[in-house]
């Protein structure tokens, strides 16, 4: 799984050109992606590209949207991202506006933090507040600037109890990331996966296990599609009996196992579990979302998950386990949620095994932790 968990820049301009940019105090805190109604979600939680689209929307898109773009930049949904990572300004100093691990390197968080006239947003307005900075430079930083994977479920009606696998792989094939919903909750369902896209095209295999036995078997026996994902980062799908064979286990695969055993887990069970790995590498700080898995219900005291296919040998890894303990479908900080965050986890030559009791030292793991 090459390194590629997310990504950004405002474009740097001329003085002239930025007079209005800007949300007056800046004292409105960026709020989350939004969620359709409808369909039950599963987000993991941690700083996304759409927080930052989010302050784009608040403090910049006055100037930096429309038929006439300052510096040439579109700060607008959908496109900004491509706007910004990998791309040079057009300023005479030249630069790039986004320079992924890079945040010292980047057009736009220099603009942001400018002391002098250079400073974004423009005054009169106020510089934007400090958490929005941070939130600019952590996804440059700890996510090498990647772009979020929204994922939108529809029509599943013939998967309802059965599970779904979600595979994110570039169009040569490499995999980025999969998830696990086990099972299916209801026929529309959100993913929302923060920062686990690099730049590049992307595809989106999805699998129903439709005869149950646990295993990837070829359609029609088997349901399975290929989607391509938009640059957007946002995909759509509407179940359909064109399918194609994606393929793929990790048989078939690079990758190693990962695998959870958990024990004395009586205080959730019938509860949702969630737990997410993450590739982490310290020079420069990365955090890359390779796995995800969604369990329904938690079954018994003692059980185990496995998502194949997702862990490089001898890679460092954290992992972060969620329980829904209010049961309201949504992440809260510990105590109302019991949250776990597992770091230094290192892989072997056969893959990663952690073995997790519960405990009541939780971890509040909305947040990437500092280094």
């Amino acid at each position: 799984m090459a390194r590629t968990w997310i990504a950004p820049a405002l474009a740097l301009l001329p003085l002239a050109a930025l007079s209005a940019c800007g949300d007056g105090d800046g004292s409105q805190a960026p709020p989350p992606p939004p969620v359709t109604p409808a369909a039950e979600a599963l987000r993991w939680p941690g700083p996304s590209y759409a927080q930052v689209q989010a302050i784009f929307d608040q403090s910049c898109t006055s100037c930096h949207a429309g038929a006439t773009v300052n510096g040439g930049l579109s700060l607008a949904s959908p496109g900004s991202w491509a706007n910004l990572v990998g791309v040079a300004t057009q300023a005479s100093a030249g630069g790039t506006r986004v320079v992924p691990n890079d945040s010292a390197g980047s057009d736009l968080h220099q603009r942001i933090t400018a002391s002098d006239l250079s400073i974004m947003p423009q005054p009169p307005n106020a510089p934007l507040p400090a958490e929005r900075v941070e939130a600019i430079r952590a996804w440059i930083d700890e996510g090498g600037a990647r772009q979020d994977l929204s994922v939108s479920l529809s029509g599943m009606t013939p998967h309802l109890g059965q599970r779904v696998v979600l595979r994110l792989e570039s169009d040569s094939g490499e995999l980025r990331s999969r998830i696990v919903l086990d099972p299916l909750p209801t026929a529309g369902f959100q993913v929302f996966v923060p920062r686990v896209r690099p730049t590049g095209s992307h595809v989106l295999a999805i699998w129903a296990d439709h005869d149950r036995d646990g295993a990837y078997d070829a359609p029609p026996t088997d349901h399975a599609w290929s989607v391509s994902v938009p640059a957007s980062g946002a995909a759509s799908f509407a179940h359909n009996t064109t399918f194609t064979d994606v393929g793929a286990t990790a048989a078939t695969e690079p990758g190693l196992p990962f695998t959870v055993d958990f024990t004395g887990m009586t205080p959730h069970v019938g509860q949702t579990l969630t737990v997410a790995l993450y590739k982490v590498s310290a020079a420069p700080l990365d955090v890359e979302p390779v796995g995800l898995y969604r369990v329904g219900a938690v079954p018994a005291a003692s059980f185990s998950i496995t998502i194949p296919g997702v862990v490089q040998a001898f890679e460092d890894y954290w992992v972060d386990i969620h329980a829904d303990h209010d049961r309201d479908g949504a992440y809260d900080a510990p105590p109302t949620d019991h949250a776990w965050r597992l770091l230094n986890q290192s892989s072997g030559d056969t893959g990663l095994t952690v073995t997790f009791a519960h405990d009541t030292t939780f971890t509040d793991v909305s947040r990437y932790p500092a280094f």
